[in-house]
């Protein structure tokens, strides 16, 4: 009993605090508008509140005379609404159905609920049309694309009516909202709301009503038969708001496809649709819906060709623009045209023949675009299909179209002849009858010209011709084009849109709305069936014999085997027209043209023809292309003949041929599987053969190269493209490729003898970039089988399964050593081989851990003195790589002391003793400085405190030093590079966002200043410590983000001019591409500046400067250095030269004619003068220098 009491309590406590809510919200304003006040809410999820008692303690507010009191009234009602019934968003427009409470809104809920929201509408539409009368009178309207700051969405008044149309979408998409609410809230919309009385945003809330009815509720709109359509047009008239505009059109198309209408209603659609015929609009740049002008069209255009009813008022319309238009309305029409002709039947387009077909034509055969050309084929197309669908065969126009090309084809290299085999390229795509009678005509026509041609030349336009037309019958039987054009771009808007085409009421209405073209306004569907080669009646059996000859005589003459080529390979994509045979037999003169040596012009084009026929017939390639392909590589590339016949030197441009086709054919899996078979074991042959003549190791080198190329360029390929079999092959070649090297280092001795092919350093890269795809494609725990294994193997020299030593050198005398790459005593190639080991290990994802068997602080101490004690370039990078990815990856946050004491000692033995004179050999300190930098970036790009420790640490220490601070300077441009095949996401290294920045943030202030403190006003300047501050800007300056390059310019711009003299080529180079920047952008801001009247400001009224204005003031110096840099000389080579007269370049056309006319006489003579400029030995320069000149030569 106490308990029950309590109950009682607590229902009675809630219901009092939800009253008090109420008339805070009411009287008091208390609470904001658009949220449900937190008393009210929490009373009804507890359950002590129900919707009839809350409208029992709204009574008599919802009737106060009071227009204020009313609306606040309506308002909490309808936010409980919105806040409660199912199939609400939040303001981010994600579902809130965890708030919903669907138990309060059963059926007689909703049905009182929609009942006295329709009869607010009327008193709602009252008050709001007095107050948006009075805003729309305003003497600037808003328009309704703005961004919201511009204007209040609702206005003060119209609250009430706004509220009850939200209220009433909602409800009318709950399964309580019955037919009998669906049609009392259509009738009061259509008779008490006059949406051209309330501004965009109100309206906009009428149409999201209107098209919930008609997405869920279509039936019952149907039975109110024609006042309502008729006041639909009322509500849709006038209209000029995108968004809302996109509702209409996506209603109006539903209702002229369901409704049944007859001619005055019919008339009446058209009035408020082909009003808007063209949309011209443009979004504005700061649109908040997203609405492109494309979207526009294509909503507009579901409408205007939804009916066949319209078509006796469309017509004259349509035929008036294609007469007097152009540009975009033409176009406009011609593809409105093209799809309303099928709708609106044989019967309207008989009518309006003549003008129809002089009007297509005139569009074809004088075009005055490309483009409108294209679309006046298609809807010439539409218009045969339209007339000769069901008809066979083809007469009356259709003849007359024949007989007009052939007319003009009579002359087929002619201009007037390709507009004329486009004519009959429409009757191909029109439909079989058409086709049929077009194909004969044009293949009769040429054929019979090709055999007894007046001039041998016209050959080669009758073949185009003909390739023309075998292209229009390709993409009729083919879907690949469709298929590409469908998976293109879908529009995404920044509002709700429509959803009267995309939810239907039930599954008949599904099914409808799927014949009548789906959920999308702007998709256009071709219902017709798809058509096949046998069911067109084979149009090109009755010349295939007159045809194929042509083909073969021309794929075999110089003169017109472009042509030839063209047509053969469209004619393999025609289905059953060509026999295996016949297109093996082809397909051989195409070989001949990949192969041959005077095919250059053609090479490109057939080996793109080859690709082509390989996705529809890879049989072709396989059986005939790749085995000759394959033939005419060597085991092994024999010395060159001292004599012989001619053209028996030229080995090495058959191999270089046959390897660029292959690498361009073979990216399909069934070919990709042939051509790893085949390369690697030429592959594995060359590597194995000893050489005992230099020229021929280095022949076989180049030959070894290029297969490990061929097959890189493929892989590539594949991975840009996501074929799945990719990993497949990095199971399978990677150990392969480990072998093939291995063996190599363990064949390589100390001896006299010459090194195997496979331990040159250049055949080593390139397995090394090999290897980093394969391994990146591997999955976690893929990578991690192999990591074990590859470790196994090369640091330990024993085979992961006997644990026996596998891999040893032999040294002079024929003793053994054991695989220690890490060994400083190792032979070269042992260490050599660590560069595609460590091209593996980067690739290796975080999750797979660290493969060697000893600890992280081991194995970074034996990578620090590997990288110092490398003894080629080769050796140095595979340090460099393996210390940045282990780093990266494997030391974890924050660091361990072992590593932090690893890192000192390091500094301590090799970085900081390295600046004493004669401590270690230059070449050693720096390879222990870029060590240190690369430790430093693998933990700067995470973000790590640590890194930027080591950065100051050695800027402090050994920019200080003459010894090592010019190449201390030069090696911090490591850590400023974004892209440097290291430290990528690709390659699985932990990256942080805006790590970047951060960088530049810290050290660009203390080059500059440490620029400055160098030369100290009124001191000694220390020339050598201002050149170690310039080489360090110039080494960052190439990776430094435009943002910060710009913000900074007025401090790094002395320094800039200062670097052209520095005897450095990359501080010249850098410093000179930055001015170059510096201009451009200066003249950018310039004329962006006098475009909109406005001018920078130092906030003291004057004039700011800008980046070219920094130029002006320093013109004669930068001219004079300029100049002086691009003459050729050890610090300036052909990179710096082509900078420094492309800045040149660059000045004369920012800078004002008026300064720069003092100059030009000096840059002039200078470009001139013997050696230099338009003179210089690189044609690289001299192109820019004769680029220079002609802008200079203007000025003076």
């Amino acid at each position: 009993m106490m308990t029950a009491d309590l109950s009682s309590t607590a229902v009675s406590s809630s219901q009092e605090s939800a009253t008090q809510a109420v008339t805070a919200y009411v009287t008091a304003q208390a609470f904001p508008p658009g949220s449900l006040p937190p008393p009210l809410a929490a009373a009804f999820r507890s359950r002590s509140l129900t919707l009839l008692q809350l409208i029992r303690i709204l009574g008599e507010y919802l009737t106060s005379e009071d227009e204020l009191i009313r609306s606040r009234g309506v308002e909490l009602l309808a936010q409980t609404v919105l806040d409660l019934a199912p199939g609400g968003t939040d303001e981010n427009g994600a579902s809130a159905e965890a708030d919903a409470l669907p138990s309060l809104f059963d059926r007689q809920a909703v049905k009182t609920l929609a009942g006295f929201f329709a009869d607010k509408l009327e008193d709602g539409s009252n008050v709001s049309a007095s107050i948006a009368k009075s805003t729309n009178s305003a003497d600037k309207v808003v328009p309704g694309s703005a961004p919201s700051y511009r204007f209040k969405a609702i206005p003060e008044g119209t609250e009430m009516l706004a509220c009850t149309l939200k209220a009433l979408t909602r409800l009318a998409k709950l399964p309580g909202f019955g037919s009998q609410e669906t049609r009392a809230v259509a009738e009061s919309l259509v008779s008490h709301v006059t949406p051209r009385d309330h501004p965009q945003a109100v309206r906009f809330l009428v149409y999201a009503l209107l098209d919930a009815l008609l997405s869920t509720h279509r039936s019952a709109l149907k039975s109110m038969g024609k006042p309502f359509l008729k006041g639909y047009v009322g509500l849709a008239e006038g209209e000029k708001d995108p968004r809302n505009l996109m509702y209409l059109f996506t209603m109006n198309r539903v209702i002229l496809i369901e409704w049944e209408l007859d001619e005055e209603l019919a008339e009446d659609f058209f009035d408020i649709t082909y009003c808007y015929f063209p949309i011209t609009f443009k979004p504005p740049p700061d649109d908040p819906y997203g609405i492109t002008t494309e979207d526009l069209k294509g909503s507009l255009r579901s409408c205007l060709i939804a009916n066949p009813l319209l078509a006796p008022h469309a017509m004259p319309l349509l035929l008036e623009k294609l007469a007097a238009s152009g540009g975009n309305t033409k176009r406009d029409t011609l593809h409105t045209l093209e799809l309303a002709m099928p709708v609106f039947g044989k019967a309207a387009i008989m009518a309006n023949e003549k003008k129809l077909w002089e009007g297509f034509k005139v569009e074809i055969m004088a075009a005055t675009d490309d483009e409108t050309a294209v679309f006046a084929q298609r809807a010439l197309s539409s218009f045969l299909r339209t007339l000769y669908h069901d008809v066979d065969p083809a007469a009356g126009i259709a003849a007359r179209i024949v007989a007009d090309a052939q007319s003009e084809l009579e002359e087929p290299e002619k201009s007037l002849a390709k507009p004329a085999c486009d004519l009959l390229v429409s009757m191909v795509k029109a439909c079989p009858s058409t086709a049929a009678l077009a194909v004969y005509a044009l293949l009769d026509q040429m054929l019979t010209m090709f055999k007894d041609p007046e001039v041998i030349s016209i050959r080669a336009p009758i073949l185009g011709h003909i390739a023309t037309i075998l292209k229009a019958l390709r993409d009729v039987y083919t879907t690949e084009e469709a298929e590409e054009e469908a998976s293109k771009g879908t529009t995404n808007y920044k509002f709700a849109a429509p959803s009267s085409a995309t939810t239907t009421e039930s599954a008949a209405d599904a099914a409808n709305q799927a014949a009548d073209g789906g959920p999308s306004a702007s998709q256009d569907v071709d219902m017709s069936p798809a058509r096949t080669y046998d069911g067109d009646g084979r149009p090109l059996d009755s010349m295939r014999d007159e045809l194929l000859a042509a083909l073969s005589n021309g794929l075999r003459s110089h003169s017109y085997r472009s042509s030839a080529l063209l047509a053969f390979v469209h004619l393999t994509h025609i289905p059953t027209f060509l026999s295996a045979a016949e297109t093996n037999y082809m397909a051989e003169a195409v070989n001949d043209l990949i192969l041959s040596p005077s095919a250059e012009d053609i090479r490109g084009a057939a080996l793109d023809g080859l690709r082509d026929i390989a996705r529809v017939n890879p049989k072709v390639l396989e059986e005939t292309t790749l085995p000759i392909l394959f033939s005419r590589l060597p085991d092994r590339i024999p010395p060159a003949p001292t004599a012989g016949p001619p053209g028996s030197g030229d080995v090495r441009g058959v191999i270089r041929r046959a390897l660029g086709a292959l690498a361009r054919l073979c990216a399909q899996p069934d070919l990709f599987d042939m051509l790893i078979v085949k390369l690697f074991t030429k592959l594995d042959l060359t590597c194995a053969t000893s050489f005992t003549a230099t020229e021929e190791r280095e022949s076989n080198i180049g030959y070894a190269r290029g297969i490990l190329v061929t097959v890189l360029t493929v892989l590539e390929e594949k991975v840009a493209k996501g074929h799945g079999d990719v990993p497949r092959y990095g199971v399978t070649l990677c150990p392969r490729l480990f072998a093939l090297v291995l063996a190599a280092a363990s064949g390589e001795g100390e001896g006299e003898r010459i090194a195997p092919v496979a331990a040159d350093d250049r055949v080593l890269r390139d397995i090394g970039r090999l290897m980093t795809v394969l391994v990146r494609s591997l999955a976690a725990d893929k990578q991690a089988k192999l990591a074990k294994w590859m470790c196994s193997a090369f640091l330990d020299g024993s085979n992961s399964s006997t644990g026996q030593s596998t891999f040893a050198s032999r040294t002079a005398d024929g003793s053994s050593l054991p695989m220690q790459p890490l060994n400083p005593s190792s032979p070269k190639g042992q260490r050599d081989a660590m560069s595609v080991f460590a091209a593996a290990f980067v690739t290796l994802k975080k999750e797979v851990g660290l493969p060697t068997s000893v600890d992280i602080g081991t194995w970074l101490q034996q990578l620090l003195a590997f990288t110092v004690n490398a003894s080629s370039t080769l050796q140095a990078e595979a340090g460099y790589t393996l210390l940045a990815a282990s780093v990266n990856k494997y030391v974890t946050e924050p660091l361990a002391s072992e590593v932090k004491d690893l890192l000192e000692t390091f500094w301590e033995e090799e970085v900081a003793g390295s600046s004493t004179e004669g401590a270690t050999s230059p070449a050693r300190s720096s390879r222990a400085i870029r060590a240190w930098f690369w430790v430093a970036k693998a933990l700067v790009v995470r973000n790590s405190p640590q890194g930027q420790i080591m950065i100051e640490k050695a800027r402090s220490s050994l920019f200080s030093s003459p010894r090592t601070g010019k190449e201390a300077a030069r090696a911090i441009g490591l850590v400023a590079q974004a892209e440097d095949g290291i430290l990528s996401k690709d390659n699985g290294a932990t990256i942080r966002l805006l790590y970047r920045q951060k960088f530049f943030a810290y050290l660009l202030p203390r080059i500059i200043e440490g620029y400055r403190s160098a030369s100290p006003p009124g001191g000694q300047a220390d020339e050598e410590g201002q050149s170690i501050y310039l080489i360090a800007l110039a080494s960052i300056l190439p990776s430094m983000p435009r943002q910060i390059t710009t913000e900074r310019l007025d401090e790094i711009f002395p320094l800039l001019i200062r670097a052209l003299d520095l005897p450095d080529s990359q501080a010249r180079w850098s410093a000179a591409t930055t001015l170059t920047l510096a201009a451009a952008l200066g003249k950018k801001e310039r004329d962006e500046e006098i475009r909109s009247g406005s001018t920078r400001s130092d906030g003291q009224g004057k004039r700011g400067g800008s980046s070219l204005d920094l130029v002006q003031d320093h013109l004669s110096t930068l001219v004079s250095r300029l100049l002086s840099i691009s003459q050729p000389s050890k610090d300036s080579p052909a990179e710096v030269r082509i900078a420094s007269l492309r800045c040149l370049s660059t000045i004369g056309r920012c800078v004002a004619e008026s300064l720069l006319q003092n100059q030009a006489g000096k840059v002039l003579k200078g470009l001139n003068g013997p050696g230099w400029g338009v003179d210089d030995p690189k044609r690289a320069v001299r192109m820019e220098g004769v680029d220079c000149k002609a802008v200079w030569h203007a000025i003076s």
